[in-house]
């Protein structure tokens, strides 16, 4: 099984007080050769489970 993760990651144009978020560029992340119970156990707590 795989999981594949995408992210991206916004910057701020405005100022502190008048922030105008814009989102830019991002990465792909492909977790290879899950078993069951690892999927199982990504679905239920999500990213965190993959912490680096």
């Amino acid at each position: 099984m795989k999981l594949v993760i995408c992210t991206q990651y916004r910057e701020n144009y405005g100022t502190e007080d008048r922030p105008y978020w814009k989102m830019k560029g991002g990465n792909v992340y492909v977790v290879e050769n899950l078993t069951m119970s690892q999927a199982q156990k990504a679905i239920a707590s999500g990213c965190p489970l993959f912490r680096v």
